[in-house]
């Protein structure tokens, strides 16, 4: 559970807060939605999402340590 916590943080958080919340890693973010960490060089984590809303369409994270993808789509509801 926490795991998931933290994926859904490096989603949808401001690019400030990770990186308050990094220690002993980089954080590369860059205009076109694109995220990655860092860590001696390696990636580690590289999310995808909307450049304008990140709460608005699809986002997609790596988790190149633990070996999983995370897909979620996000919409406002009505």
């Amino acid at each position: 559970m926490q795991r998931l916590l933290v994926d859904f943080m490096l989603v949808y958080a401001s690019d400030e807060a990770v990186r308050e919340a990094l220690v002993g890693a980089h954080f590369v973010s860059s205009g076109s939605g694109a995220r990655r960490i860092f860590r001696n060089g390696n990636l580690l984590v590289e999310v995808v999402r909307p450049e304008a809303n990140p709460w608005e369409g699809s986002s997609r994270l790596r988790n190149h340590v633990h070996g999983y993808e995370l897909v979620i789509d996000s919409h406002t509801v009505k």
